[in-house]
């Protein structure tokens, strides 16, 4: 049915589809995909960094779990070798981020529940104005009906 995919990976994706014995919320949906204080997450856009540290949720559940829309403060670890002498940022600056990209799935009424294989921020500045030109890659359209219309 699923090709070369085994039994244990046709069973995660019927759980994630809903199909089968297992409700949605299974052990595959963990809280190690949530975005929290100390999670490490992937940039998108060409503001220089790679990889920046989550050290504060702005709002989000209990200001504690951080999903698609919600804001952080985050702390840059690693920047990109192209941009790196060109780049505004240094290892170690905080900025502020918006969370574009997560691997929860977050339930919503109006738009379609969508999940991605990486954790991924648009860096802002302290006016929550783009620090980057750029974004690569898919951004979900549930962004264009909240506070940043640009994205």
């Amino acid at each position: 049915m699923f090709g070369e995919i085994g039994i244990h990976e046709s069973f995660k994706i019927f759980s994630i589809i809903g199909i089968g014995s297992t409700p949605i919320t299974s052990m595959y949906f963990d809280k190690k995909f949530m975005i929290q204080k100390g999670s490490v997450l992937t940039v998108i856009d060409n503001s220089g960094a790679n990889k920046v540290c989550c050290i504060q949720v702005f709002s989000g559940y209990r200001k504690r779990y951080g999903f698609i829309g919600d804001s952080l403060v985050v702390s840059i670890k690693s920047l990109r070798a192209k941009r790196r002498e060109s780049s505004k940022l240094k290892k170690g600056d905080v900025v502020k981020a918006l969370i574009v990209r997560t691997k929860k799935v977050k339930k919503s009424f109006g738009f379609q529940s969508t999940i991605f294989f990486e954790n991924s921020v648009i860096l802002l500045s302290r006016q929550n104005k783009f620090l980057g030109t750029r974004v690569f890659g898919l951004v979900p359209s549930s962004l264009r009906y909240g506070k940043y219309l640009k994205v």
